[in-house]
């Protein structure tokens, strides 16, 4: 799946109150989450004079591949959850490709994101670092805002801000990237083994053999998982018939489209809907 790096993640959550002097430092290799609940914070990257800032109720992703610090911005103190996911190091480099930039810092704006926040809330009841119940509550939450974060930074419509390091264009982490925005953006296109290589501007060879080694999976077999994906956010929506989404994300018909959502999911499209809207297994009737 496209975030199947992260059920391994090994997680060490907390909250922080930084003083005017602290700092936190966040080191390569390492993938950071972090949810500010007061202040305000500045996050700075090492060698490079570029930075960037979260506010309160902001959320900021660091994919681990620059070494970075996080101050206290203004002149009051910041309280802040900070998630360290040590499990994700040898991904950092599916994060850098797949994500395209160092940080992501999203705000409530978004659905996806405003869902979090009461959450955050609850979070600051379990600020006891020596209770295990709590530090396990925490690494949960953390859990959850690592896969949303993660989800809306893919889908590069809902980027609110990027602070991209300098890198050169012609990376190999680049030109893979050009192709998973354009699996993105463009699902229903006629996509080949060929026409991806194109688009990496790499032999066909180089391309399948670099893009498994960055994302771990086959360019086939990712692109299935985003159309499948995008499929499955599609399906919500009743309006749309099986035949008009399995060509709006590359199927040629309805029926092709249904053979391989169902290959993928274990489930038929229709059976996929109905399933939305089925009351819980426990559920009560009235």
């Amino acid at each position: 799946m496209l975030l199947e790096p992260l059920r391994s993640a090994r997680c060490t959550a907390s909250i922080r109150h930084l003083d005017l002097s602290q700092s936190i430092r966040c080191t390569t290799n390492t993938v950071n989450v972090i949810a500010i609940r007061r202040g305000a914070a500045a996050i700075e990257f090492q060698g490079e004079r570029k930075s960037t800032s979260v506010g309160r109720s902001e959320f900021a992703l660091l994919t681990g591949e620059a070494e970075s610090t996080i101050r206290p911005l203004g002149t009051t103190p910041a309280s802040l959850l900070i998630a360290q996911f040590d499990a994700l190091s040898r991904s950092s480099a599916i994060f850098g490709a797949l994500l395209s930039s160092d940080c992501y810092t999203a705000t409530t704006g978004h659905p996806g994101i405003a869902k979090l926040v009461p959450f955050l809330e609850i979070a600051e009841q379990f600020d006891h670092d020596d209770v295990l119940s709590d530090q396990i509550v925490l690494e949960k939450f953390a859990e959850l805002l690592l896969v949303q974060l993660a989800s809306h930074a893919l889908s590069e419509s809902n980027v609110i801000h990027h602070a991209t390091m300098a890198q050169p264009q012609t990376s190999v982490n680049q030109k893979i990237h050009s192709v998973i925005h354009g699996f993105w953006s463009s699902p229903g296109k006629p996509w080949t083994l060929a026409s991806m290589a194109k688009v990496a501007q790499l032999s066909r060879s180089t391309f399948a053999k670099q893009f498994r080694l960055i994302v771990g999976d086959s360019p086939l077999q990712y692109l299935t998982d985003v159309r499948m994906n995008l499929a499955c956010r599609m399906l919500q929506d009743h309006e749309l018939t099986v035949s008009v989404i399995g060509t709006r994300v590359g199927y040629e018909n309805g029926s092709s489209f249904s053979s391989a959502f169902k290959k993928w999911s274990g489930q038929s499209p229709i059976d996929y809907r109905k399933s939305l809207n089925s009351p819980p297994p426990n559920s009560a009737e009235a």
